[in-house]
């Protein structure tokens, strides 16, 4: 009896760790996919207005961001052969170049969204865009940083464990309680 009992404790074990693991996976993703909302806003107007004719500073804000040190989404304007055109990142931002199998992708697909990590301390929310315009077309980039999303993601992490944690704890002491009972 005493196998039974303890076989019965692990299986619940197994399934409450699943169920929190399925809590905190669906609550990063969703924090995750939220994250794109500006990007893909901004991404698709931006590449409309280039699309109709609006030239590059129209159709940028003028701010001179730096994703190391903002929360501002910041953009870049690439031509078809992934070179940039223009963008409003601070010249201190300093963002590798992007690889060129995402453009490859983009034209095929019309859009990209990924995490991007173009160093150890900074990870981006980014949207690719394809734009066609008068003058040729090429693509749009905007990016943010992933900061305050990854800061939430962590909060979300230490409830969900602890919650796991004190589950775990009423299911040792309701099953330790139950075979003290039945004294086994």
């Amino acid at each position: 009896m005493h196998k039974s009992i303890y076989y019965f404790f692990v299986c619940e074990v197994v399934l409450v760790s699943i169920l929190y693991l399925t809590i905190y996976l669906v609550g990063q993703q969703i924090l995750r996919q939220l994250a794109n909302n500006p990007q893909i806003q901004m991404a698709e107007d931006i590449s409309y207005g280039l699309s109709n004719g609006k030239n590059y500073s129209t159709v940028l804000n003028t701010s001179n961001i730096d994703p190391n040190l903002s929360l501002s989404p910041f953009t870049l304007i690439y031509d078809i052969n992934g070179n940039i055109l223009s963008d409003n990142l601070s010249p201190s931002a300093n963002l590798p170049s992007l690889p060129k199998g995402i453009f490859a992708y983009v034209q095929g697909k019309g859009e990209d969204r990924f995490t991007w990590q173009p160093s150890n301390n900074l990870r981006l929310a980014v949207v690719v865009t394809e734009y066609i315009g008068k003058n040729g077309g090429g693509f749009v980039l905007v990016g943010r940083s992933l900061r305050e999303v990854e800061n939430l993601e962590s909060t979300i992490e230490i409830y969900v464990s602890a919650a796991w944690f004190i589950s775990i704890l009423l299911l040792f002491t309701f099953t330790k309680l139950y075979i003290n009972n039945k004294k086994i």
